[in-house]
């Protein structure tokens, strides 16, 4: 679990980088209203938002935002623009995490585990190891009323932050830069890169290897120097940031498919007008129903790419072993089993 530094803004370092974010133009540039040719937007001040990614331009979630983008600037006529982020710019997860409460980001993609780590800890259930049967399955838990209801838990959490929509992020694989990974027993002893997250922590851990939390934007030399021997992401995201360049080994294992979740600044929100936040709303579940066709199709794209690139792709029709293995896990959240059944016998 992440201590409470994680949570708390008074970092010296974290509040000079806060410092310099705010310089960046911001949320509530105002300028003379616009009158609408749409009739959805009506008049209203102009504004400038910042969206922040860790992937890099080119990812399907990076293409999400932009449609995202799109979609503002259309509503609106063009008097609310966003500006996108991308490539961990504005900083780790952390520190975006923490810009995004203080105001000084507007908007930024989270992983459902970070939430968890941050004090909504029934998201962490969607970070379980194969709590989803299919990605068609988790969508109807995530678009359905448990889904929903978890956005809700976000925003009355009380994190200075507001939950929109979620997005896709593929379905997450092991890859190797030492041996080919093709049963569990083949993770002994290795170090594997994982989020500073307890769920996936724990799961590397039950699996028999050393989990070895590493900043996302350092992953790529960490495996080129040794420092870790294996990590785990989704094939976009594996292809995007040239991780296939140092580790060559690809097992589709599918251990996680946690969507990510489009989040915005509270401080932001509490700006906006009514009709701009009915605008910030459709905008983002819009974007991400156009998100999640583009995750999937590059998803595909990515392994016909790694496999171009002279990656060694192993597949795992028996996922048995795998999911035997996170028995352990599950009885650490033992305390949300309702939420696993409910989630597991939607069909």
């Amino acid at each position: 679990m992440r201590s409470k530094n994680i949570k708390t803004l008074a970092l010296t370092g974290g509040m000079i980088l806060m410092s310099g974010l705010l310089l960046i133009t911001g949320c509530g540039q105002q300028s003379s209203p616009k009158s609408s040719s749409t009739g959805q937007n009506q008049s209203g001040p102009s504004m400038v938002l910042k969206f922040g990614e860790l992937n890099p331009k080119g990812h399907p979630i990076v293409q999400g935002m932009q449609k995202f983008a799109d979609l503002v600037k259309e509503k609106t006529n063009g008097r609310i623009t966003v500006q996108l982020y991308p490539g961990g710019t504005l900083g780790n997860e952390n520190t975006e995490m923490q810009s995004l409460q203080m105001g000084a980001l507007d908007l930024y993609r989270a992983n459902s585990m970070t939430l968890a780590d941050f004090g909504v800890k029934q998201m962490a259930v969607f970070s379980l190891p194969y709590i989803f049967s299919s990605n068609e399955q988790m969508w109807k838990v995530l678009d359905g009323s448990i889904g929903q209801q978890l956005l809700q838990d976000v925003n009355h959490a009380n994190l200075k932050m507001r939950a929109l929509a979620y997005y896709g992020i593929g379905s997450r694989d092991l890859f190797s830069s030492k041996k080919p990974i093709r049963t569990v027993g083949d993770l002994k002893g290795l170090k594997v890169r994982v989020p500073q997250d307890e769920v996936m922590m724990a799961m590397v851990k039950d699996l028999g290897a050393s989990p070895t939390p590493t900043d996302y934007n350092e992953l790529y030399s960490a495996l080129q120097s040794g420092v870790v021997d294996a990590a785990e992401n989704d094939p976009a995201s594996y292809m995007s940031m040239s991780f296939y360049e140092v580790g060559k080994y690809l097992t589709l294992d599918q251990h996680t498919d946690a969507p990510g979740v489009v989040l915005m600044s509270q401080k932001t929100w509490n700006k906006l007008s009514a009709s701009d936040r009915k605008i910030i709303q459709e905008s983002a579940l819009e974007s991400s129903q156009y998100e999640r066709n583009v995750d999937h199709k590059a998803e595909q794209a990515a392994l016909t790419a790694a496999q171009a690139k002279g990656v060694t792709v192993i597949p795992v029709p028996d996922k048995t072993p795998w999911q035997k293995a996170m028995a352990p896990l599950y009885v650490k959240y033992a305390q949300y089993q309702t939420l696993i059944d409910q989630i597991r016998n939607t069909k």
